[in-house]
């Protein structure tokens, strides 16, 4: 969900010339290794660990995002959390909060730093951000709602300029 530098697991997109994608071939390959050896070793207790620290971490999200003022909170199911961005003080309409929602999924995603979906919830557009890395962090997901105040309100004032 998350892409960093500074992120434990972000890689330099510049490795790959040949298959684009930002990892080679050999990254891929050990980062799979490193992640059948972890799941081997875990037991079902390991298993139930694991998945339980994301959903704790996605009640988190929920948490943090229900207390800012700029989002609202819609709701939170095992490690997925559904939210949208509400800009302060704003008189706009539902079909401009879609709008303005749906682009800032389309600017987050281009920007590669973090990873989310939609969801439509009672005709809401909405962001969703289901947690599955067994190495996210609280201060990944802090990083998470930083990342997202600062590109939802470019595209709210893009949004708003083009209007006028």
């Amino acid at each position: 969900m998350l892409k960093s530098p500074n992120s434990r697991f972000s890689c330099d997109c510049n490795t790959s010339r040949k298959h684009g994608t930002g990892f080679t071939p050999d990254i891929v390959r050990a980062e799979k290794s490193y992640y059948i050896i972890r799941v081997q070793q875990a037991s079902r207790s390991g298993y139930e660990k694991l998945i339980s620290e994301n959903i704790e971490l996605s009640e988190a999200l929920f948490d943090l995002v229900d207390k800012h003022p700029e989002f609202e909170a819609v709701c939170q199911n095992l490690s997925i959390t559904t939210f949208r961005y509400i800009p302060l003080n704003t008189n706009e309409n539902n079909l401009y909060l879609n709008t303005l929602n749906e682009e800032l999924l389309n600017s987050l995603q281009a920007g590669g730093e973090v990873f989310l979906s939609n969801a439509i919830v009672n005709k809401n557009y909405c962001l969703r951000a289901c947690i599955v890395n067994f190495r996210t962090s609280l201060n990944d997901i802090k990083e998470i709602i930083e990342i997202i105040i600062k590109e939802a309100r470019k595209t709210h004032l893009k949004l708003i300029n083009q209007k006028k």
